[in-house]
């Protein structure tokens, strides 16, 4: 039997493993991925995603944006913690490149 996610996420370190474990799994089919910022802000969040997309051959999955900003209080990130990019010392694929995207 095959499962069909609609994974919300905000890839950075453990979330990035959870999506290979995802992608990876036979008998999970990823339909689709919605981010909004945690570790880091919406934007990188958007670019993460798009990047392990590329490496897990997920390119044509659908993926949005969610919110850029909570809505009771400000986004707080931990760059200090899962680094600049939100993935620790890991490059993705177009990592530093705009997604283009509007923040739900």
């Amino acid at each position: 039997m095959t499962l069909h996610f609609l994974i919300d996420c905000d890839p950075g370190i453990d979330d990035a493993l959870a999506l290979t474990y995802a992608f990876a799994h036979p008998q999970v089919a990823v339909e689709g991925l919605v981010a909004s910022g945690g570790n880091v802000s919406t934007e990188q969040v958007g670019r993460n995603v798009r990047g392990m997309l590329d490496l897990l051959g997920g390119q044509g999955t659908p993926w949005a944006l969610g919110a850029e900003n909570p809505i009771t209080q400000p986004l707080t990130t931990t760059e200090e913690t899962h680094g600049p990019l939100g993935t620790g010392h890991g490059l993705l694929p177009g990592q530093k490149e705009p997604t283009g995207r509007a923040h739900g």
